[in-house]
């Protein structure tokens, strides 16, 4: 089990913006929700406050248009359009709907809304939310180019996976000894896209690793080697570059699920034999002792879940380093 924490329910209402990469990646309110509520304090006064008839409702869109509806296994449906962008229409169930809206559609032959009705779903954009013009985001970096990623026959890619109400677990990144110098959030998914932000502001902050680094394992290398060597980003700063010179390569263990001969031919640790006494698996061996956590961490805030699991790391490098002093090899 993953070290995950509660995320409110607010699923337009944060971003995550990296120095030097041109691409946002939307991630949901961060915050942790308040007690008996799936929403943050925050967002709960908001909904609280508004003319809104449901409280499930916790969207930046505003509705415009009610045009349909159908019947699924998990309720009601109905397909609207947003204000803000009339060539988007999407599904959204009932209970995230005003249901005066819901109303109005059903007795209408036509489902037109009316300007007061409009005005009833207009929620307030936190302050630190980019314009509403960059909605174009909201796709996040992965369908910003397709690369070569979508030719690799690999099927290890993580971006399907999304969690709306609790974070996609944590980043962690080793040494081959064991000690954690890397450790962030991830939202809505483990995608390369977030995994290649963190992996840049990692090495941006600390230029000294990222030239002497000549390996990155991950159990994903394929698709994320391809993501970084995009013939565009690779030139977008002076890590970029650095990130697309570095050999990514999948960890041993994982290696026998990579099918691609690409893959096999770049990114086999079995290959390269300054990697033939390294231990490629050290981060699972991490996640299998923090993971003992996930209980406790699940129910935690955002700022306890962070200095806890930061605490718990720190303890584990002393540990680490101690036994390198007392094997000499320190």
């Amino acid at each position: 089990m993953k070290n995950r924490r509660d995320l409110c329910a607010a699923n337009e209402a944060g971003f995550l913006k990296f120095e030097g990469l041109t691409n946002v990646i939307k991630t949901g309110c961060q915050l942790t929700p308040a007690y008996k509520s799936k929403y943050c304090y925050n967002h709960a006064t908001r909904i609280t406050h508004s003319h809104c008839d449901s409280a499930q409702l916790c969207s930046e869109e505003v509705v415009q248009l009610i045009t349909s509806k159908k019947q699924t296994r998990n309720g009601i449906y109905y397909q609207v359009a947003l204000l803000e962008d009339d060539e988007k229409m999407v599904w959204m169930p009932a209970s995230e709907l005003p249901q005066s809206i819901v109303d109005e559609f059903e007795a209408s032959e036509t489902g037109n809304l009316s300007k007061e009705l409009l005005s009833h779903v207009i929620n307030p954009s936190p302050a630190n939310e980019p314009p509403r013009k960059a909605k174009k985001y909201d796709t996040v970096i992965e369908n910003e180019q397709r690369d070569e990623v979508s030719t690799l026959k690999c099927n290890t890619e993580k971006d399907k996976g999304r969690f709306r109400h609790r974070t996609a677990g944590i980043l962690a990144g080793l040494r081959p000894c064991g000690v954690i110098v890397l450790l962030s959030e991830l939202f809505t998914s483990e995608s390369k896209s977030q995994v290649y932000a963190h992996l840049h502001e990692f090495l941006r902050k600390h230029p000294t690793v990222s030239n002497n680094l000549e390996f990155i394992c991950y159990d994903d290398g394929c698709h994320l080697r391809k993501y970084a060597q995009n013939s565009t980003r690779k030139h977008l700063t002076e890590t970029t570059k650095c990130l697309a010179g570095i050999n990514i390569v999948v960890d041993k263990m994982h290696m026998s699920g990579h099918v691609d001969e690409w893959c096999k031919a770049n990114c086999d640790p079995n290959k390269f034999s300054q990697l033939n006494k390294v231990d490629t698996e050290i981060c699972e061996q991490c996640f299998s002792w923090l993971s003992r956590y996930a209980y406790m961490t699940r129910r935690m805030n955002q700022s306890t879940f962070l200095f806890f699991l930061l605490y718990m790391c720190d303890l584990h490098n002393e540990r680490e380093v101690k036994k390198l002093k007392n094997s000499h090899y320190m």
